[in-house]
């Protein structure tokens, strides 16, 4: 397992209403990633605990010589339009040779947002502006350009609407002097434009007319009192994704899924869609109530 146990957004419907109690960060959708350092040796553990050393060399490389813990999202940044697209980042840091298939698709970046320890001291208690501005120091210092300090800002609409515009995902809501606190804490809080979710592969259903022969849709679910129950399914992906997916289903049967949809009921998803296969959750984390 990881380090330390993370610090989750709570999810939010509207901004408080005391802005100025809040540091605003673009909502990056990424694959959340801590990171360990200490005496030479680097582990990279997912949100579910799994390890991924490899996929990040210059970031790996880079932090060899530190004794941190830093806590972050592995994004991918469009070279062309530095848009963000969690299909391919997913894709890429999923794949085997990944660190081989950044050098042709464009590199994965680690965007860092805390700093969890330093120098063997655990300094989660210590305020996020303390813990912000040590961060800043050592990003500066490391001089890796796959390894990036997320924006952070004073909290108003205008920053919200900036941030959206650049990034389509939403805002996240920091609380000021706040302590990195595990769990769901208050004191972190998302604002999203699209909503999504996080469900179960449990299969697939076969397509029809140019996809004869190959995927149609994927079949998806979420745990209710513990059982395992189909909540619809989705299309959406690549034709390469598609015809993976196909080839190698017993491989995403029980893997977790993020759904973008129109809103949700007691049947299921409005319109759901494809948008990647991600390995930092847990499938049983995908809960229906």
């Amino acid at each position: 397992m990881s380090k330390y146990e993370l610090s989750l957004c709570s999810r939010a419907q509207d901004l408080p209403v005391r802005l100025d109690e809040w540091w605003m960060e673009p909502k990056l959708d990424g694959i959340r990633l801590q990171v360990v350092a200490r005496g030479g040796t680097v582990t990279c553990y997912s949100r579910a605990g799994l390890t991924y050393n490899g996929r990040l060399p210059e970031v790996e490389a880079a932090l060899s010589a530190l004794d941190v813990v830093v806590d972050g999202e592995v994004v991918w940044f469009s070279p062309e339009t530095g848009e963000v697209d969690f299909h391919k980042g997913s894709g890429l840091f999923r794949r085997e040779d990944s660190a081989r298939a950044q050098r042709f698709e464009g590199p994965l970046t680690f965007v860092v947002f805390d700093l969890l320890e330093v120098a063997g001291q655990d300094i989660r208690k210590m305020p996020i502006e303390t813990r912000r501005a040590l961060l800043a120091q050592l990003v500066e210092g490391l001089g890796c350009k796959q390894i990036q300090l997320v924006e952070q800002c004073e909290a108003s609409p205008e920053v919200q609407a900036a941030f959206i515009a650049r990034y389509r995902e939403g805002v996240v809501l920091k609380k000021k002097g706040s302590t990195y606190v595990a769990g769901r804490p208050p004191t972190w809080l998302k604002l999203k434009v699209v909503d999504d979710a996080d469900v179960v592969i449990m299969g697939a259903e076969p397509g029809k007319g140019k996809y004869a022969n190959t995927l149609g849709a994927v079949i998806f679910g979420q745990y209710r009192d513990g059982e395992l129950v189909q909540r619809g399914t989705c299309s959406g992906m690549d034709e390469a994704t598609r015809f993976h997916i196909w080839d190698h289903l017993d491989e995403y049967v029980g893997q977790v899924l993020v759904v973008r949809h129109m809103g949700a009921d007691g049947e299921g998803f409005r319109h759901p869609q494809w948008s990647g296969v991600r390995e930092d959750k847990l499938a049983a984390e995908c809960t229906w109530s």
